[in-house]
């Protein structure tokens, strides 16, 4: 309740300041030195927020041109921070990013004014909740490093140590692998199948295999009972999109090709709502392994014209990976139609980067 009050307060806030607070947006510091962020937030005695971008992140933009620019983010931030961001991939952004160990992007940096870590958010958000979870990060009792020690001495509780995975998650750190383990072992069969335990296997599971998956498995029709079949399902799709997109859209050697059997096992033993797309995604596997042109073919075909575009994209560089000796003209032609429809789909600014994609397939000539 007190969540939502503060959210409700920061929004009746924003409206009441009028015409003036619609031009007040975050109010970046115009200097790239960070020793004077450092002097500025001492002397101020504020926080510091850092966002961490780069100039090819879609979801960085989105932030700078969506949501920072709300009359709400510069009420919040403002007054609570000195605020500046650095693109990780020029000037003091390179130090930055090695010394906070900035591994995605955006990510944005919630510090003492002594440049201390208090801890991080990664990826982009609408404001609200965004801001939710800042200030769910300034409270002492959640700081990681807290919880850290807390954990290692013995002192978390099950409830506590979840929260704990939640956070080390969300700042991509992949010490949560260890914490999510140690709590699953913890929990008795009922707690594993409850909703507040679910995110485990939102983490761990991410190919259709191992413990988490062959516990999934066994309990499929209870973790749809208690924690819903669209969670359950869309899970189910995601590892075997994991497991099958190595095959579909990246370079990988022939000796490895055997490996796909071994998903396609599984996916035949599977029940899940999006089955049928899956399968498809897995025939455009044996067609890249199989070199096979016109199967490949058929199949892209069926998902662009099924409009299946979140699995097309997922495939769209297998026309790339076989031999293009092995296609006929017409095939080749057929490929770079696909190429340039999907083009067609995306925004603006992408839209000559996939057509460039398919330049190989565009310019072939054979010698």
């Amino acid at each position: 309740m007190m969540k939502k009050l503060f959210l409700l307060t920061l929004l009746v806030a924003g409206v009441m300041m009028g015409v003036e607070a619609q031009n007040r947006s975050i109010d970046f510091e115009q200097t790239k030195e960070w020793k004077k962020v450092l002097k500025k937030a001492k002397k101020e005695k504020k926080l510091i927020f850092v966002d961490c971008y780069t100039s090819w992140c879609g979801p960085c933009r989105q932030m700078a041109t969506r949501e920072f620019v709300k009359p709400e983010a510069g009420t919040y931030f403002n007054e609570k921070f000195v605020c500046v961001k650095y693109d990780m991939e020029r000037g003091e952004g390179i130090q930055l990013r090695e010394r906070f160990k900035v591994t995605a992007y955006p990510t944005f940096l919630l510090l003492k004014s002594n440049g201390t870590e208090i801890g991080r958010l990664v990826g982009g958000n609408e404001l609200l909740p965004f801001i939710e979870k800042v200030e769910y990060l300034l409270k002492p009792e959640n700081s990681l490093s807290l919880k850290k020690e807390r954990f290692k001495a013995g002192q978390l509780n099950k409830k506590e140590m979840m929260e704990y995975v939640d956070g080390l998650f969300n700042a991509l750190d992949v010490e949560y692998c260890t914490v999510a383990d140690s709590l699953f072992n913890l929990l008795s069969d009922e707690e594993r199948l409850a909703p507040e335990y679910w995110n485990i296997f939102t983490y761990r599971l991410m190919f259709p295999k191992g413990r988490y998956f062959d516990y999934l498995e066994a309990h499929q029709a209870d973790f749809v009972r208690f924690v819903g079949e669209e969670k359950v399902d869309g899970l189910l799709a995601r590892c075997y999109k994991t497991a099958l997109v190595p095959f579909t859209n990246a370079t990988m050697s022939s000796n490895k090709f055997q490996e796909l059997d071994e998903v396609l096992a599984s996916l035949k033993e599977s029940s899940f709502k999006d089955k049928p797309v899956i399968e498809r995604m897995a025939e455009v596997a044996q067609a890249r392994c199989q070199n096979d042109a016109k199967r490949l073919l058929k199949v892209l075909t069926q998902l662009m014209d099924e409009q299946n575009m979140d699995v097309f994209r997922l495939c769209m560089r297998a026309p790339l990976l076989i031999d293009a000796t092995s296609m006929t003209s017409k095939e080749r032609k057929a490929f770079v139609r696909l190429g340039d429809r999907y083009a067609e789909m995306c925004p603006p600014e992408s839209q000559a980067q996939v057509q460039e994609m398919y330049n190989p397939l565009r310019n072939y000539r054979k010698s």
